[in-house]
């Protein structure tokens, strides 16, 4: 990334000879980043922030709320209600969720200089279980006073939220993210007892049905919507190549 964040240093600083048609004349022509677009890994690569680890939230850093799962081997995030209203219904409904109420309020935003003081504070970057170095585009004399320094690439996360949704919804054999695995972590962690699975006489294991589980019947009759489905121009593809309602 070096020559890019070289070219950027430049494009600030020094401008670049540009031809302006309306006037017949050449300007000097500067340009800055306003913030980078790219998935949650690719904002951690350029950011140098660790998101695979167990403090692997940007907003909450050392805050982060996050356990291992036992049985799926995957990190799992927790405490995403700190960020509702303080009144909200969802805060202090336990059943529900991980079997806690969340009290605490949502992370204070650090700003760029102060986030760039406390990078630079931190002595030993291979044992940092945050913030790996300060990242690259801080070499830009402005890059610490924006507001906003990375976003995410929406369109592929809501590509993958859809996909493990109706993955999920049509029990589709390793595309749910309803299974045996998911059922025993639950059990670990004692809560949605109504989703345990039930070992039986020949071990082998019996998933309860959840309230998002559907008949062949509705399955159907959800892919038939899919494939019937008429949407503006340009807003998706054709998702009835992808339908089977068979």
């Amino acid at each position: 990334m070096q020559p890019v964040y070289d070219e950027l240093i430049e494009l600030f600083d020094i401008g670049m000879p540009t031809y302006d048609a309306s006037r017949d004349e050449v300007f000097q022509l500067r340009a800055t980043l306003m913030y980078t677009i790219s998935d949650y890994p690719g904002a951690g690569i350029l950011a140098q922030f660790s998101t695979n680890s167990q403090l692997g939230c940007m907003s909450c850093e050392e805050e982060t709320s996050s356990m291992r799962l036992k049985h799926g081997y995957k990190q799992c995030y927790m405490g995403h209600r700190r960020f509702l209203p303080a009144d909200h219904e969802f805060r202090y409904d336990a059943k529900s969720f991980d079997g806690t109420e969340e009290h605490r309020s949502k992370p204070v935003p650090c700003s760029g200089i102060n986030l760039l003081e406390k990078i630079e504070s931190i002595k030993d970057f291979d044992n940092s279980k945050t913030w790996k170095g300060a990242g690259g585009l801080f070499c830009l004399s402005y890059w610490k006073y924006n507001l906003l320094r990375h976003n995410f690439d929406f369109m592929h996360i809501e590509k993958n939220v859809c996909e493990n949704t109706y993955g999920t919804l049509l029990e589709m054999e390793g595309k749910s993210k309803d299974n045996l695995q998911v059922r025993k972590d639950l059990q670990e962690m004692n809560i949605r007892p109504d989703l345990h699975p039930q070992k039986k006489a020949n071990d082998k294991y019996y998933l309860p049905s959840a309230l998002y589980n559907m008949s062949k019947e509705e399955k159907q009759q959800f892919c038939k919507v899919l494939h019937d489905i008429e949407v503006p121009d340009g807003y998706s593809s054709n998702i009835s190549r992808c339908v089977n309602v068979a």
